[in-house]
């Protein structure tokens, strides 16, 4: 039987980025702001936010930039099915879902896809607004810190 991957493959990480689009209230965003509203999302206890969506593992911070080429895909991927819009400016290269892709998302139902949109409204809450010099200074501040829990003995904080 030849099986696929879902799990951190193109397609789970363009219905992300697509949820992302819709919700972070910016007109458009940047692939670094993906990256990093894509981390928040999956761990907002690492920012005292709610129970994190995904489980947390060791020196989980190293994630908010290993999703780098995987959001890359994901949005070719996006713009290929023209789901997503793509404007480029003095300030760079940024991206905003279309209609086609807000239909899409319509179709998802499930409780994690509900929970994914929990999580991104609470990111949207607390860091929507951010601008993306704040957020690149908030994530180095604190990325070494986001894992850190499982080098400590007493790990009581561990809670997904």
């Amino acid at each position: 039987m030849n099986r696929k991957n879902i799990y951190n493959s193109t397609f789970e990480i363009s219905i992300r980025v697509l949820a992302l689009l819709k919700i972070i209230e910016k007109e458009y965003l940047s692939i670094d702001e993906l990256m990093i509203y894509d981390y928040l999302t999956l761990n907002s206890y690492d920012v005292a936010g709610p129970a994190s969506l995904h489980a947390p593992v060791p020196n989980r911070g190293v994630q908010v930039f290993s999703k780098k080429n995987l959001i890359k895909e994901s949005i070719s991927f996006l713009l290929s099915k023209e789901l997503v819009v793509i404007n480029n400016n003095e300030n760079g290269i940024f991206y905003a879902i279309n209609n086609n892709g807000m239909l899409l998302l319509d179709y998802f139902e499930s409780d994690y896809y509900k929970k994914l949109l929990f999580k991104i409204g609470w990111v949207n809450s607390e860091f929507g607004m951010t601008s993306r010099k704040e957020l690149d200074q908030f994530v180095k501040s604190n990325i070494s810190e986001w894992g850190a829990e499982f080098m400590a003995q007493d790990n009581f904080n561990n809670r997904v």
